[in-house]
């Protein structure tokens, strides 16, 4: 095992996307590439494994082995300090599983707390966070400025606020793959957004949209679009997920339904002060107290 007391660690991030020229599809990807940066500021070396590397020999002599829990299990190493940073999923993930890792974090404050009662191992609540160095209020006039902007794949499944959201005849705006014969092809803007140039569409958007998978919900698993847009300054407004607001208050408005999030979006769409108010709360909770920086540290 490695001498923690040390500055040169030899981390090992493990990324569940399957191969390299769909990993820009992933937020795990990016989730794991900005961590390498901020620990690599701090000293250490960091590697990233895609999928297909998780169990090369090319991992062995890791100090730290981090798996961001999304989709694929790892099996866990001897001679290595495993940690788990449960991120999405929930409903995937057993006991047994979290038991062979030697730490176990979890994007969910409340799903924390169970697990610290049923667990043998240590378990700590940590959310996901945003990249303070990408997303922050970048108003760039080349951009377009959606009144109502979504920006997430289909998964080729029925995302309940977009859904909501053309039934209330909200003025949506969708960026990302596979919604084509899922939705109207005139609320399809784009498939994809780079990275560096998201903030300039949160920015300029009056009002993003975000939701949640329904296992993430109810679980308490906060879905990182609400740190990044929020982050840019943006007015949020989310489908309804345990301990959403203990974290943001009523920084992030939530909804019911589809007549609730008309209500809700067509109040913010006439109201330029109070978007502007709920995009300040937002954006001083989430650089107060949730950017990588501090994640890393």
């Amino acid at each position: 095992m490695a001498n923690f007391v040390n500055n040169n660690l030899r981390i090992a991030v493990k990324v569940p996307a399957p191969r390299p020229e769909a990993a820009h599809e992933w937020g795990d990807y990016y989730f794991a590439l900005t961590l390498k940066s901020r620990f690599e500021a701090e000293g250490h070396s960091v590697r990233i494994d895609l999928l297909l590397d998780w169990d090369t020999k090319r991992g062995l002599g890791d100090d730290v082995v981090l798996v961001l829990r999304g989709l694929s299990a790892y099996q866990p190493k001897p001679g290595q300090l495993n940690v788990m940073w449960h991120i999405s999923h929930p409903d995937l993930v057993r006991s047994e599983e979290m038991n062979l890792y030697d730490c176990i974090l979890v994007a969910a404050e409340s799903e924390a707390e169970r697990l610290k009662r049923a667990l043998k191992r240590p378990v700590y609540s940590m959310l996901q966070c945003v990249d303070e160095q990408v997303f922050y209020p970048d108003q760039d006039p080349s951009v377009p400025a959606w009144p109502v902007l979504l920006v997430g794949n289909s998964r080729k499944q029925r995302r309940e606020i977009v859904f909501d959201a053309i039934a209330a005849g909200i003025p949506l705006s969708v960026y990302g793959t596979l919604w084509e014969g899922l939705i109207p092809a005139e609320y399809i803007k784009g498939s994809h957004i780079p990275q560096a140039e998201l903030r300039k569409y949160y920015s300029n958007a009056a009002v993003v949209l975000n939701d949640h998978r329904p296992d993430m919900a109810r679980r308490g698993f906060i879905s990182n679009r609400i740190f990044d847009a929020g982050a840019c300054g943006a007015c949020v407004v989310s489908d309804q997920v345990t301990g959403l607001k203990e974290i943001f208050g009523d920084a992030v408005m939530t909804y019911q339904d589809a007549r609730d999030l008309s209500i809700k979006v067509n109040q913010l769409l006439s109201d330029e002060n109070l978007r502007r108010r709920q995009g300040q709360k937002l954006s001083a909770l989430v650089n107060r107290g949730h950017t990588f920086s501090q994640r890393a540290a």
